[in-house]
């Protein structure tokens, strides 16, 4: 299952309710897959989108998931770039390479990928 840009834009009861319902529909060994702006690295302007809810990091989503019984299997606090709405949206073609790169410069959204817990 994968979600991107999705969690912030809930409440809080609402992200707890989806990642139950997540985990209900999940096959076993099925992942959960989220893309998220992280609000530890772009404080700043994660409210300049009106729709934002729910400030989330990628410390506070896994504490998160894990407290829905899910098993955390990647946690990269820096993945992409916040946005790409930008001029440079026209360059979504070097997204490979960009990934490819030790260091993210301009990062400002998260990767995290769980499974459910087998308890």
């Amino acid at each position: 299952m994968f979600a991107s840009n999705l969690l912030e834009h809930l409440s809080r009861e609402d992200i707890a309710a989806a990642l139950d319902e997540f985990r209900r529909v999940l096959r076993p060994g099925g992942r959960l897959i989220l893309i998220q702006p992280n609000y530890r690295l772009c404080a700043r302007q994660y409210f300049d989108d009106y729709t934002h809810l729910t400030p989330l990091s990628d410390r506070s989503l896994a504490d998160l998931l894990r407290a829905h019984d899910f098993d955390l299997l990647t946690v990269r606090g820096r993945f992409l770039p916040l946005t790409l709405k930008s001029s440079g949206g026209r360059l979504t073609f070097l997204l490979p390479l960009y990934l490819r790169l030790p260091v993210r410069p301009l990062a400002g959204q998260m990767l995290l990928v769980a499974t459910p817990s087998r308890t």
